[in-house]
Formats: C-alpha cells, structure tokens, sequence
C-alpha cells in the first residue's frame, strides 16, 4: 500500500492506494509532500482564558451617571468554602470570581443583587482588599449595597448556600435605583 500524505493549508491527511490502484485526491491540494518528507508543523492555537480577564463570566464596566440597570448572568457555586475569603461569607464558591466590575469613576449608592432558583450567596471583594457579603436579603437571594463605591476593580462571586447544591444558572445585577432588588431580576 502507497500513502501519500497531502498538505492543503494547515490541515493534513493520507490517501492509501491499494492493489496497485493510483491514490488519486477528490480535492486539489495547494501542496503536496513526497512520502518521508516532513511537513511543516501545524501551530497549536493557544486556549482563550475562561470567562475573559481573569473570571469565570466576564467583566462589566459600569460610568458615572448609568441608570438602566446592568444584568448578567452565570452558574454558582465551586469548592472554596467563602469563609476562607471573609470571616463574615458563606457558602462555596469557586476558586476565581465569576465576574470583575470596573468602576471608572466612585459611585454613591451602588446595587449589586443576585437571584437564582435556589438558595445563592454573594461575596464581593472591593479595590481595597475588604469583603462585603449577603445572603438572603430577598428570599433566598443576596444583595450588598454600600452608600459608596469608590472607584477601581471589584471580584464578584456568586455561591452556593447548600455545599451539596449543584451549579445553578443565575442573574446578576447592578442598579443605582433605590428601589432595586433581587426579585426584580426574577420578575424579568
């Protein structure tokens, strides 16, 4: 049996003759390779990071001066007990926070608000090293409200109350308006 291998682009493959028949390809090949010459490598594409920027679920940034609210939504819970974050947290989350918040600029009474269908914590790490954490300030759903957020980088992480709860899908969000509340994110 005569093989032939083909190169067209960056993807290879063999045509196998056999009993003498010709290996004739059904496409024309840009480039081919005599038998025991070796082909240029294939590049190995390098695996974009999960979520984007170091989360699990993305980044929002958030302007002075916004006033719809901001939603977005991913899946709770991880391993990591969140007490190990803050003294005060509960629940287990994973090991990278599920979404970064960007503040340009500090905001004077910021929402951060979470539901889901079963019982979810939230834990929120500000620019300056300090925890802020809820759970159950709606129902079973958590909410932080501080008269100020000073402007820089937020990890966000959305937990699991029953360590033996699976992941469950979940809608973040972020509102200035005072009467913001997690079963607004259930109702839409």
């Amino acid at each position: 049996m005569n093989k032939t291998l083909i190169l067209i682009g960056t993807l290879s493959f063999s045509i196998a003759a056999c009993d003498g028949e010709e290996a004739t390809p059904t496409e024309t090949p840009t480039e081919a390779i005599a038998e025991g010459a070796n082909p240029a490598p294939t590049p190995t594409p390098t695996p974009a990071p999960s979520g984007g920027g170091g989360s699990n679920f993305g980044t929002v940034s958030l302007a002075a001066g916004f006033t719809a609210p901001s939603v977005v939504e991913g899946r709770s819970g991880g391993s990591t007990d969140a007490s190990t974050l803050s003294a005060e947290c509960v629940g287990n989350v994973s090991d990278t926070p599920d979404h970064l918040l960007e503040l340009g600029a500090a905001m004077d009474t910021l929402h951060i608000f979470a539901a889901a269908e079963q019982d979810i914590t939230l834990v929120v790490q500000r620019p300056d090293g300090t925890f802020s954490c809820d759970d159950d300030s709606d129902g079973t759903n958590p909410m932080v409200t501080a008269e100020t957020f000073p402007a820089g980088s937020y990890k966000i992480w959305i937990g699991n109350y029953d360590t033996e709860a699976g992941a469950a899908p979940y809608r973040l969000g972020f509102s200035v308006a005072e009467d913001a509340s997690p079963t607004l994110l259930a109702q839409q």
